[in-house]
């Protein structure tokens, strides 16, 4: 028995070195092996880009910006009604413009389920809606749309 084990692990042994004398070697590389503290960019994302949410984040002006649409309180003439259902409704006292959000619940990521944004012409369909920042004064959401366009939408808090 011991010289069956014997010829079996030398023959495995014989068998494993035949053939090569080293490891292959691989051709050189151009991808860059990473240093730490270094990050990948992050894609690009249709609608805004990383220095547009900056700038949105730094203002906070209630507002609702899309399309032809320019809702900001500051501009005068323009309510923003908070109602017990969660929703917000930015209304234009000339009477054009009115705009209903309902964000639904919110879940773990920040994200809605079931947002809801209705215009005065009709509602418009949102794929997905984050809450980007909240403090004292304002919560900031994006909302994007079907056409990989998206809107910051920043609602006050103090209402």
């Amino acid at each position: 028995m011991k010289i069956h084990a014997l010829i079996i692990t030398a023959t495995l042994a014989i068998s494993v070195s035949c053939g090569h004398k080293e490891l292959p070697r691989r051709g050189s590389s151009t991808v860059q092996p990473e240093t730490p503290g270094d990050s990948l960019p992050e894609p690009e994302r249709p609608g805004l880009t990383p220095a547009d949410i900056a700038a949105e984040l730094n203002d906070p002006t209630p507002r609702f910006i899309y399309g032809g649409i320019a809702l900001r309180y500051d501009n005068g003439g323009i309510l923003f009604t908070h109602h017990p259902d969660g929703s917000t409704v930015i209304t234009d006292l000339d009477g054009i413009d009115r705009i209903t959000l309902s964000p639904g619940t919110m879940r773990e990521d920040s994200t809605f389920l079931s947002p809801r944004l209705s215009m005065t012409h009709g509602e418009m369909t949102i794929v997905s809606l984050l809450l980007l920042k909240r403090d004292d004064k304002a919560a900031w959401y994006r909302a994007m749309f079907p056409d990989s366009t998206s809107a910051i939408i920043v609602l006050p808090t103090d209402i």
